[in-house]
């Protein structure tokens, strides 16, 4: 397949679909992945990942397909380029209303580039963004930019209030481990690194994170030997000091050396590690690309960037909140689409057992009926004269009518059956997929 072959019928909707945004094609819709990265493989959509989802969004060559129902690939089209190098080779302009359709749900993106030229173009669409205001108020838009893609974040507060490296809130450590918060105390006897001074250093930096955290309304538990967990319950993140580690070449010793002559598989290390008395604070790395660690340089101290770990933790926490409401909300609309079903489904049950049984007294009509008329056919043979000894036929006659008589239900005036209480198991053919025992459940259950 050629990447400028004529789109199916479905790719073609699936490509309006994503043009619109309305709804977004997401990893959410696994129904529609195959398509999805077809258009992508074709150069009509983008699908920036943010924790493992995706997105898609449509590029420049997917407009062109849908305004003039070809892709601008097509070999007829390449000549027309080719006279035009230069306008060919321009790099498609990014809007800010382009940069915000962008962002996920958790206020973030990953932006998958060419080239510089096609990153600056990110950049200054994220320029536009800002300048005019289009995220919601009191926020703002950051991108940093990695190897091959950019990341955008979207960060509370006015962009005029951003703060340079030199405006960064100091946070204070003290000199003592006198009257530091409990979880600091807890940890004090446990804490052991390469000597007393730095495991020391280690506690009063934890000591001012803690006391600052609590200052701008985090909570503060336990995070195991070496950190403390920060956050506002139940999003917390661990924030571990470590001691980093110098490396240098391994020199065998007489004994690894003569084991490397025995023996042919003896394995020696390639390094040596020795601590280096420089503490480093970690978080753990997550899908963003956002910083997740801070370690003594040659310029600073991780004393100074307290305040960089107190917005970072922030930052994830607001993260975190917002992806509970969506789940929560998406929780609830669950709920109501399950209660939907529920109700349609018995509604559909007691139509289908109203429906079986008028049909049944429909068949018992027509068989009563049939065999009536059956009857009075013989009725009339026997009431020919030439017949005689005729008593064991009446007998039969009289039996067949009392029979059809039993089956007609409309010798008694019918009604609608008793529907009761349908079981699990009855209501499950009516409910499309859903589970009779609540939304949670796999949508592949079987009773």
């Amino acid at each position: 397949m050629k990447r400028w072959d004529r789109l199916n019928e479905r790719q073609l909707e699936v490509l309006k679909r994503v043009s619109a945004n309305d709804p977004p094609v997401t990893a959410a819709d696994w129904e529609l992945a195959r398509t999805v990265y077809a258009l992508r493989d074709r150069g009509l959509v983008l699908t920036p990942r943010f924790e493992g989802r995706w997105r898609a969004t449509i590029t420049d060559a997917g407009r062109f397909y849908l305004r003039e129902g070809r892709h601008p690939d097509e070999p007829g089209e390449q000549k027309a380029r080719v006279t035009k190098p230069a306008r060919a080779a321009k790099v498609a302009k990014r809007t800010g209303e382009e940069v915000v359709a962008l962002l996920s749900e958790y206020g973030m993106a990953r932006i998958d580039v060419q080239d510089q030229a096609d990153a600056q173009a990110w950049r200054a669409a994220v320029h536009d963004a800002n300048k005019r205001q289009l995220v919601e108020p009191d926020h703002h838009l950051q991108v940093s930019e990695r190897e091959a893609f950019l990341v955008l974040d979207l960060v509370r507060g006015a962009r005029s209030a951003i703060r340079s490296q030199h405006d960064r809130n100091a946070v204070a450590v003290p000199e003592t481990l006198r009257g530091v918060h409990p979880q600091v105390a807890a940890i004090r006897d446990r804490l052991k690194l390469s000597d007393r001074e730095v495991t020391r250093r280690a506690l009063l930096v934890l000591a001012g994170l803690a006391a600052e955290a609590v200052k701008r309304g985090f909570e503060v538990q336990d995070g195991g030997s070496d950190g403390l967990s920060i956050g506002r319950a139940p999003h917390l993140h661990t924030v571990e000091v470590r001691e980093q580690m110098d490396r240098e070449p391994h020199v065998l010793t007489a004994a690894e050396r003569r084991d490397a002559e025995r023996y042919s598989w003896t394995r020696t290390p390639k390094y040596d590690y020795t601590p280096s008395g420089r503490l480093g604070l970690h978080l753990q790395s997550t899908y963003s690309g956002n910083r997740h660690t801070w370690v003594d340089g040659k310029k600073w101290r991780i004393e100074q960037k307290l305040d960089d770990v107190l917005i970072e933790l922030d930052r994830r926490v607001a993260v975190d909140e917002e992806r509970e409401r969506v789940q929560q909300e998406e929780k609830v609309a669950k709920l109501r689409r399950w209660e939907a079903a529920m109700s349609q489904a018995q509604y559909d049950y007691r139509q289908h057992v109203l429906v079986s049984a008028l049909r049944t007294q429909a068949t018992a009509w027509q068989e009563a009926t049939l065999l009536r008329s059956y009857c009075e056919a013989f009725r009339q043979r026997l009431a020919e004269p030439e017949l005689s000894d005729t008593a064991e036929a009446e007998d039969w006659l009289s039996w067949a009518s009392a029979y059809a008589d039993s089956l007609d239900p409309l010798w008694d005036l019918p009604t609608a059956p008793e529907v009761r209480e349908p079981s699990p198991n009855e209501l499950q053919p009516f409910l499309h997929g859903w589970s009779p025992y609540g939304p949670e459940r796999d949508h592949r259950w079987r009773g």
